[in-house]
């Protein structure tokens, strides 16, 4: 995963402190990717920093995130099943009525 990152880089002639300065990502982290060293941060903030390496790149990060997954074994966290239940119309209702006090 690495060497792919480093060798899409570089194809694009792009240096390490300009994709740092372009996708607002350190240039320690990038270099850390590159380098296939993901455990500088936790597994969900590593996959956002990878599809936004890849997209950056120019590259499909699917590939990639099933490859980190496989590797890593990313699961969801509690904060984005919270996330992803406030998006929810149907929790937004229920969790309204909690707050009030209602029965649903």
């Amino acid at each position: 995963m690495g060497s792919y990152l480093r060798a899409a880089r570089r194809r694009r002639r792009v240096s390490i402190e300009r994709a740092a300065e372009d996708t607002k990502i350190r240039a320690d982290f990038l270099m850390r990717m590159e380098s296939d060293e993901f455990d500088f941060l936790a597994a969900a903030y590593v996959r956002g920093f990878l599809r936004s390496y890849a997209r950056y790149l120019r590259v499909d990060p699917e590939p990639l995130l099933a490859d980190f997954d496989r590797r890593f074994g990313f699961r969801a966290d509690t904060a984005q099943i919270i996330a992803a239940q406030r998006r929810s119309p149907s929790s937004r209702s229920k969790g309204y009525a909690l707050r009030r006090g209602l029965s649903s």
